[in-house]
């Protein structure tokens, strides 16, 4: 889930849904973490227009015609023991190990694009961007 604040920051609510991407119910936890990280004055942080999801990250259309884009990278590669329950009785749970799972990290950057008026995307992990120019590019 992405948070954007009145003070143009955005954050992400961090639940360990990322890190355990391939395997969700292998851990949790909440914390939040700044996404944009501009070194710029509070006051000049351009503001999202425009949010286009896909189903393994989004894109973000600044005002000043700037896109970001958040991926899911795999960070390390681990063993990762957890708890499972079965469907038919809640009290009967176990342990299990889920071998060499991909913990996953978000990564946010800026994409090479400039002058950018509007994004969408196929709601799979195509994502379309179309300049002042009516330019259409193809991410």
């Amino acid at each position: 889930m992405y948070l954007y604040q009145e003070d143009g920051t955005l954050w992400y609510w961090d639940s360990d849904l990322i890190t355990y991407h391939d395997k969700e119910w292998a851990g949790a936890s909440v914390e939040r973490r700044d996404l944009l990280d501009m070194e710029t004055d509070d006051l000049l942080v351009p503001k999202i227009i425009s949010i286009s999801p896909g189903v393994d990250g989004a894109l973000f259309l600044l005002e000043n015609g700037e896109v970001f884009v958040s991926e899911y990278v795999t960070t390390e590669i681990k063993d990762v023991e957890y708890f499972r329950r079965s469907h038919g009785n809640p009290q009967n749970t176990w342990t299990t190990v889920a071998k060499d799972l991909p913990l996953k990290g978000l990564s946010f950057r800026k994409l090479d694009y400039e002058n950018i008026n509007g994004i969408s995307s196929d709601k799979n992990n195509t994502f379309y961007l179309i300049d002042k120019d009516e330019n259409i590019y193809c991410y």
